[in-house]
């Protein structure tokens, strides 16, 4: 796949497909914040970050296949375009690798907040690889995104702006592999963009193990698994979600996850949320909105007078 390429495309979106991958989207990002609350209390108990993602690697790659197996449909599951699954899988490992070592630096709410940069560059990334028209109201938009970002970063803690640094990678890791998603199902299956992303997360991890691998207990192992299911739930909504409507309309629902790490880091860590937090949040979501906004009516006039 050549950055700026656009010859592959997928078919419009009816108003169906946008309205199942607004639900799907909104459902993926309260799986996803849910699992992300429950890394860093397993961080935070002295379970290491591989650990944790190569037993999550080797329960959904097993279960996938499994399952599909069983089904006799495992042909599926086969990459069809390598190169391309390969590409998505980098920015896939590096994603979770880290945001999670910058969320061990921060508040949920905080790292969540910067990670919504990775709305605004994914937008800028689906004009760019997918050929998505992205007007200058919406290219506005994304700037006063980014300036919201940084209203919430406090640059006078040292140890925070490590985590800040890690989590806006982790941001861009992001958008590069949900693009590249959009553009990998016109020839692969959603199972089989979960199962090659994992397998290539599952064999990183799986050479540090020997220096970070320590037997969870009881309740650490059933977190564990918990943790797995609601990233494969997570990533298969997710990936179909990104597959039904344009990238530029669903993305922005990301927002939706500030409720989610308010309630945790108050009811998890007895942690309120700093006024500049809130700020760069009110900003990032008042950008978002007027994104959508943009984005639902260019996909009125795309549809016609009867869309």
């Amino acid at each position: 796949m050549t950055p700026g390429t656009t010859s592959e495309t997928a078919p419009p979106a009816t108003r169906d497909d946008l309205t199942r991958g607004v639900l799907l989207m909104t459902l993926a990002v309260a799986l996803l914040t849910v699992m992300d609350a429950l890394v860093k209390h397993l961080l935070e108990g002295g379970v290491h970050l591989m650990e944790l993602l190569f037993i999550r690697s080797v329960l959904i790659g097993s279960g996938v296949w499994l399952v599909y197996s069983l089904r006799g449909s495992s042909a599926s599951l086969l990459p069809v375009n390598r190169r391309g699954q390969a590409a998505r899988a980098l920015f896939g490992v590096l994603a979770p690798i880290c945001f999670f070592s910058g969320l061990a630096l921060l508040p949920l709410t905080d790292a969540t907040v910067v990670g919504y940069a990775s709305t605004f560059s994914t937008v800028a990334l689906s004009a760019w690889l997918l050929g998505e028209r992205v007007g200058p109201l919406r290219w506005a938009g994304v700037a006063v995104g980014y300036a919201g970002v940084i209203v919430a970063i406090d640059p006078e803690r040292a140890e925070g702006s490590l985590g800040h640094l890690l989590v806006l990678l982790a941001a861009l890791a992001l958008s590069a592999f949900h693009v590249i998603g959009k553009r990998l199902v016109l020839t692969e299956t959603p199972m089989s963009l979960v199962l090659c992303y994992n397998l290539a997360l599952g064999l990183l991890a799986l050479g540090w193990l020997p220096f970070v691998w320590r037997t969870p207990t009881l309740v650490e192992g059933l977190f564990v698994v918990l943790f797995a299911l609601l990233a494969v739930g997570g990533q298969w909504c997710l990936t179909r979600a990104f597959a039904l409507a344009d990238v530029s309309v669903i993305a922005p629902l990301e927002y939706t996850s500030l409720v989610w790490v308010v309630a945790l880091d108050a009811a998890v860590w007895n942690i309120a949320p700093e006024a500049r937090v809130l700020a760069g949040a009110a900003i990032v979501i008042a950008a978002c909105l007027f994104v959508f906004w943009r984005e639902r009516l260019a996909s009125r006039r795309a549809l016609g007078p009867g869309g």
